[in-house]
């Protein structure tokens, strides 16, 4: 009797654990083998802080793994050049119509007809607009209109050019999304938890701020740090380019002087003075006696180039607090 109260310890022996014990074989059948019959991974404790995630670091629009949901979308570490490109826009001012020249009027009696007695020669300063003589041309000293005139083609000079403000080089980061788990399952060997088993992506843990660039034992496979990318603030511009012209031809220059009658404009047709460098005659019927402004045209063949090609980034990007993920 007193042995079947050792069978009754045989009942001990069931407590010992038999249960208890196939309660362990039951908790160890929900080790590897339990979340495997539950179609779920066995995954490692996640440290305190630490949630479990499914993280695809190559795209931010994969799906996510089955029994994973809330697809946040992460970024790895922007990056981008520090230099801005420079181009150019077109010249501010016409470089065949600035600088300084003589302009010399004669009349057809006088000797030399443009460099004798009685000839009357001009200063001009030229800017391409309608600019001012300074007085009105006149008459000869004999009192004669002036017939004929001589002025040359200004050279080309070096005029800056419009320089639009350069953008920074585009950002480039590698996107990524993080799903998070829709429950977390039964409790598996070494204290881990059932899982529903990662298709898209990897399995991972996500802690906020880097960590220190750690990652705990079980997860340390691959470490990612990663931001929002919608918390990401671009601060940077770019320094200012410059440009100028280059290689210009001027071609077609023309001088033509207009009564601005106190004005600043240059109406009508004007009295014309050929552009060669010669004494030539002026039209017929040219009376310039009255006029006081002028007008020094030219076409420019130019190209604009920049001063330097590249020019540094300024400011910084701004990250928000980072993200660390490590995975198995």
């Amino acid at each position: 009797m007193s042995s079947s109260s050792g069978t009754s310890s045989s009942s001990g022996t069931s407590s010992s654990s038999g249960t208890s014990s196939s309660s362990g074989t039951s908790s160890s059948s929900s080790g590897a083998t339990g979340c495997a019959a539950a179609g779920e991974t066995c995954v490692p404790p996640a440290p305190q802080g630490w949630t479990y995630v499914n993280f695809d670091p190559e795209s931010a629009t994969s799906g996510c793994s089955n029994g994973y949901d809330n697809p946040t979308p992460l970024e790895q570490t922007p990056t981008a050049g520090n230099q801005c490109t420079c181009t150019c826009g077109n010249p501010q001012k016409n470089p065949c119509t600035q600088g300084m020249e003589n302009v010399m009027y004669g009349f057809l009696a006088s000797p030399g007809a443009c460099n004798g007695l009685g000839v009357d020669t001009i200063a001009l300063t030229i800017t391409g607009d309608c600019d001012n003589i300074g007085h009105k041309i006149g008459k000869s000293p004999g009192n004669n209109i002036f017939q004929t005139g001589e002025i040359a083609a200004l050279p080309p000079v070096q005029v800056p050019c419009d320089a639009p403000v350069p953008q920074p080089p585009t950002l480039t980061a590698t996107p990524g999304r993080a799903c998070a788990p829709n429950a977390l399952g039964d409790g598996c060997t070494g204290g881990g938890t059932c899982l529903p088993t990662v298709n898209v992506g990897l399995q991972c843990i996500q802690l906020a701020g880097n960590n220190n660039g750690q990652c705990p034992a079980e997860f340390d496979h691959t470490r990612y740090i990663v931001y929002a990318p919608a918390d990401v603030v671009d601060n940077r511009t770019c320094a200012a380019c410059t440009c100028n012209t280059t290689a210009t031809t001027c071609t077609m220059p023309t001088f033509t002087t207009y009564a601005a009658n106190g004005g600043n404009d240059c109406p009508g047709n004007g009295n014309a003075v050929t552009v060669d460098g010669n004494c030539d005659n002026l039209p017929n019927g040219s009376d310039n006696s009255n006029d006081d402004h002028f007008i020094y045209d030219a076409m420019a063949t130019t190209t604009c180039i920049p001063a330097q090609t590249m020019v540094p980034v300024q400011n910084m990007v701004q990250l928000p607090t980072a993200t660390t993920i490590c995975c198995q």
